[in-house]
């Protein structure tokens, strides 16, 4: 019988006691870590119908590292390496390998709740405001980023 080959999750913004999916009192973190995500790395054999819990009111993107499959279900997106799924609300994401498959499905399924805020981008730099980039710009320029050493050899 088909199944979820290889399971890995990561839990934040600290893994929580085991068994438990949140935070007893979730206001013990500071502002910036009471947000929490969901990291997993899977192997869906071929011929798998894997139907993974998903909370609810999270974001929800899968991000096909090899292999092909369907998310959503048998009627659902065709997915193939390189690509990814953005989902929409839900509590359950569905995967599907075809039989005739001979490879595994390999993918890294990525979610957490939204954090609701402006974003504004300019190249590398993603931040809130356009004030906070011109200021991200700066420190770089000025080198308070750090730096890459050269290649040698």
């Amino acid at each position: 019988m088909p199944t979820l080959e290889q399971w890995e999750e990561r839990i934040g913004p600290e893994a929580p006691p085991e068994g438990h999916f949140m935070a007893e009192d979730p206001s013990s973190f500071r502002k910036e870590e009471a947000w929490f995500r969901r990291y997993l790395r899977a192997s869906v054999g071929p011929g798998a119908h894997i139907a993974l819990e998903w909370p609810r009111e999270f974001n929800a993107l899968v991000y096909v590292l090899s292999g092909a499959g369907r998310v959503g279900g048998p009627d659902g997106r065709a997915l193939s390496s390189g690509q990814v799924a953005a989902l929409g609300a839900g509590d359950v994401v569905v995967l599907d390998v075809h039989t005739d498959s001979t490879e595994p499905l390999e993918v890294l399924l990525l979610g957490g709740q939204p954090i609701r805020e402006p974003v504004f981008s300019y190249g590398p730099f993603v931040m809130n405001t356009k004030s906070e980039i011109i200021e991200a710009m700066d420190d770089f320029q000025a080198g308070k980023m750090g730096s890459i050493p050269p290649r040698v050899g």
